[in-house]
């Protein structure tokens, strides 16, 4: 997001200190898809595993 607003890319880039649980990052993903009109309609399925 290296075009975005400085108030876009703090919403989008949050602070590398930050953890989240896999639902709180699922609902932060599924926000910018909704949020981004380029990404309407755009659906996805699967899991994330070995994320280090």
């Amino acid at each position: 997001m290296a075009d975005a607003p400085d108030t876009e890319r703090q919403a989008v880039e949050p602070d590398a200190r930050e953890v989240l649980s896999v639902s709180q990052l699922n609902d932060r993903i599924a926000s910018v898809v909704q949020d981004t009109p380029a990404l309407n309609g755009v659906r996805w399925i699967g899991e994330i595993t070995g994320l280090h």
